[in-house]
C-alpha cells in the first residue's frame, strides 16, 4: 500500500478500510486532495484512487474531499445504484469516524486518529498484528470431509478437562517418561500466566465482538499460526457460522473457508481438543499423497464449552514444517478457550438481559406489566402478526383546536401528560393494551397479546372509569382548562402484532373493525359512550345500561350501523 505523508495543516488522519466479505481489509490512507472510488474498468479509471470490483459498482461511483480541517465529504458522483452512508442514500455528506459507507456490494468503515498518534505507530511495524478477514455475519464455513485424511498423521486428542485440572488444583500424579519435575513445574508456570493474562483481556472487554476479537489476539500471541477461525453455532441455520478470521501476514487469504467435518465433531461431541501434525513428519508415512492436500502441516481445534455448552470453536493451522504444534501448544489453546468460554457465556448473558431490558422498555409502552411478564414467560411469537377478535376503543378530546388556541403550547403539552398518564393507569387496570397516542386521542384494544373471555366488557368498563377519571382531574382545574372526551367503541377480527419496517416497528392492530370503532367515535359527542352492534351483541344481556341511540351509514356497507349508548352500570 502506499504511503502517504501527513497532512502538515491537520490533526487528523483518516483512512478508507474496505470491509468487502471474504476477503482481506485492505487499508487506504487519505491524505489532502481529492479521491475517487470507482471500478477499475476501462482507461477511464485512471482517475480512480480507490478500485473497487463488481458490476453494481460505477466507474466514478464516488467522490472523497479533504476538507480544512482534515476531514473528509463524500459526494455520489451520479452513481448508477447509489452511495449509502449508515444505510442511507446520500448525495453528499461529512463523514464522521466510524461511518460505514456502501457502493454497490462493498461496505467501507470511514476512520480518523489524530495524526501523532500516527506518527508514534510508524516506528512499531515490527508488533503488527496478523490481517483480519471480515467475514459476513451469516457467512457458514464449509465442513469438508478432504482434510480428515490429515488425520492419517500425528493426532492427539484430550478431553478439555484434563487440561486445566493439574493447572487449577495440585495432583500426586507421577511426571510423564522422559518429563522432569522442572519441566512439568515450567509448563505449569506457562499455563498459569496464560490463564492470568487472558483473564485480565476478557474480563475487561465490553462487547462479545470485542470479546471475539480479543482471543484471536491471546492465540495468535501464544502460538506461532498462521491462520485462525473463531466459529459459533448459528442456531436457526443449524450450522457453524464464521465469526472471526485471521491470518498471519507471511500467509495469504483463503478464497474459501473450509474446515474438516471429523475434526469440528470430535471437538464439540467429545468435548475433546484436537491436535493434528500431518503424515509428513510420521516416518512410516512419509510419501503418501493424501498428506499433500491442502498443504496443513498442522492443525488445532479447540471446543469453547461452558456448563456442558459448547458456545464455539477456536481452530488453528500453519502450512510451515518449521512451526509444528506440540502437545504444549495445544494445553495452552485449550486453557485460553476455558477462559474465552466463561467470558463469552457471561458476555452473552449480558446482552439477552439488556435484550430483554430493552423489550421490557418497549412493551410498557403498549401492555400493563402483568401481561409483560406473561409475553417474556410466553413463546418467542407471541407479538408475530396474526389474526385476533378485539374489542378496540377509541376516546377523542372534544374541540381540542380550540382548546389549544386558547391556551399555552407548554399549558397543552402539561395537561395532555397528565391527562394521558391517568388514562393509561386506567386502561392497564383492566389489562387492555395501549396501541397508541394520537394527537390528543387514545387508541386502547382488549384482547392481545392475550385474549379474555370478557374483553368486551373490559373495554366498556374502562370507557366508564376514563371518563369518572377526566371528571376528576377537571375538578382540580380552572375552567379554560377543563375538557371532554368521547368514546367509540367496536369489536372484530384484526390482525395485530408488530407491523412497520425494519427502521420503525409498532406494535398495533389494523383492519375494519378498527376504521369502525374510529367512525363511531367520531359520531358521538362529548362526554358520551357509543358501542357498535358486534359489541352490544356480546354484552347487552350483562350488567351494563344501554340505550339505542341511532345508526350510522358506513362506507362500502349496505346496512347501517346500529349504535347504542354506554349510560352507566345496571
Amino acid at each position: 500500500m502506499k504511503q502517504v505523508e501527513l497532512p502538515p495543516d491537520s490533526g487528523v488522519l483518516a483512512k478508507l478500510v474496505v470491509l468487502e466479505p471474504g476477503t482481506a481489509r485492505t487499508a487506504y490512507p487519505l491524505s489532502s486532495g481529492s479521491f475517487v472510488v470507482g471500478r477499475l474498468a476501462s482507461s477511464e479509471s485512471r482517475e480512480v484512487s480507490i478500485p473497487l470490483g463488481g458490476l453494481n459498482v460505477s466507474r466514478n461511483h464516488a467522490r472523497l474531499e479533504a476538507e480544512d480541517s482534515g476531514h473528509f465529504t463524500l459526494t455520489d458522483l451520479n452513481s448508477k445504484n447509489g452511495t449509502y452512508v449508515n444505510g442511507l442514500k446520500i448525495d453528499s455528506v461529512a463523514l464522521s469516524e466510524g461511518d460505514i459507507i456502501g457502493i454497490g456490494n462493498y461496505r467501507l468503515l470511514y476512520s480518523e486518529v489524530e495524526a501523532e498518534e500516527e506518527r508514534a505507530s510508524v516506528d512499531r511495524t515490527s508488533s503488527k498484528r496478523p490481517t483480519d478477514l471480515v467475514a459476513a455475519s451469516d457467512s457458514v464455513v464449509e465442513l469438508t470431509d478432504e482434510m480428515s485424511d490429515l488425520e492419517i498423521g500425528k493426532t492427539i486428542m484430550v478431553p478439555v478437562e484434563e487440561v486445566i485440572r493439574p493447572v487449577v488444583r495440585e495432583t500426586q500424579e507421577e511426571p510423564e517418561p522422559g518429563e522432569s519435575g522442572i519441566t512439568r513445574l515450567s509448563k505449569k508456570n506457562q499455563m498459569l500466566s496464560v490463564l492470568y493474562q487472558a483473564s485480565k483481556a476478557l474480563i475487561s472487554t465490553s462487547s462479545s465482538d470485542e470479546l471475539l476479537e480479543t482471543l484471536m489476539d491471546l492465540a495468535f500471541s501464544t502460538v506461532k499460526a498462521q491462520r485462525g477461525l473463531l466459529l459459533m453455532p448459528d442456531g436457526y441455520k443449524k450450522e457453524w457460522s464464521v465469526k472471526k478470521v485471521r491470518y498471519s501476514e507471511d500467509r495469504e487469504p483463503d478464497g474459501k473457508i473450509t474446515l474438516s467435518r471429523s475434526i469440528a465433531s470430535r471437538a464439540t461431541k467429545e468435548n475433546k481438543a484436537v491436535l493434528i501434525n500431518d503424515a509428513m513428519v510420521d516416518p512410516g508415512l512419509k510419501g503418501k499423497e493424501s498428506v499433500q492436500l491442502l498443504g496443513i502441516r498442522s492443525a488445532m481445534c479447540v471446543p469453547l464449552t461452558h456448563q456442558n455448552r459448547t458456545l464455539g470453536l477456536l481452530y488453528l493451522d500453519t502450512t510451515k514444517d518449521s512451526t509444528q504444534f506440540r502437545q504444549d501448544d495445544l494445553d495452552v489453546i485449550t486453557a485460553l478457550g476455558n477462559i474465552a468460554a466463561v467470558a463469552i457465556a457471561q458476555a452473552q448473558l449480558n446482552e439477552e438481559l439488556a435484550r430483554q431490558e430493552e423489550f421490557r422498555r418497549r412493551m410498557a409502552r403498549y401492555h400493563p406489566p402483568a401481561v409483560i411478564e406473561r409475553i417474556m414467560a410466553g413463546p418467542a411469537n407471541a407479538l408475530d402478526v396474526q389474526e385476533a377478535e378485539v374489542t378496540v376503543l377509541f376516546a377523542d378530546i372534544t374541540d381540542f383546536t380550540t382548546f389549544c388556541e386558547k391556551n399555552e403550547p407548554k399549558m397543552v403539552r402539561d395537561m395532555l401528560n397528565e391527562y394521558f398518564g391517568e388514562m393509561i393507569e386506567v386502561i392497564f387496570k383492566r389489562e387492555g393494551s395501549l396501541d397508541k397516542f394520537i394527537a390528543d386521542e387514545v387508541l386502547a384494544v382488549f384482547g392481545v397479546p392475550f385474549p379474555h373471555p370478557d374483553d368486551p366488557e373490559r373495554a366498556l368498563l374502562t370507557a366508564l372509569q376514563m371518563r369518572e377519571a377526566l371528571k376528576k382531574l377537571n375538578a382540580k382545574r380552572p375552567e379554560h382548562l377543563r375538557f371532554k372526551i368521547k368514546t367509540g367503541i367496536n369489536t372484530g377480527r384484526v390482525l395485530v402484532g408488530d407491523i412497520g419496517c425494519l427502521r420503525r416497528m409498532d406494535y398495533t392492530v389494523i383492519g375494519g373493525p378498527v376504521n369502525v370503532a374510529k367512525r363511531i367515535e367520531t359520531y358521538a359527542q362529548p362526554d358520551q359512550i357509543l358501542i357498535g352492534r358486534a359489541t352490544y351483541e356480546l354484552v347487552k344481556d350483562g350488567r351494563f345500561e344501554l340505550e339505542p341511540s341511532g345508526s350510522l351509514k358506513l362506507k362500502g356497507k349496505d346496512e347501517p350501523e346500529q349504535l347504542h349508548e354506554l349510560i352507566g352500570m345496571k
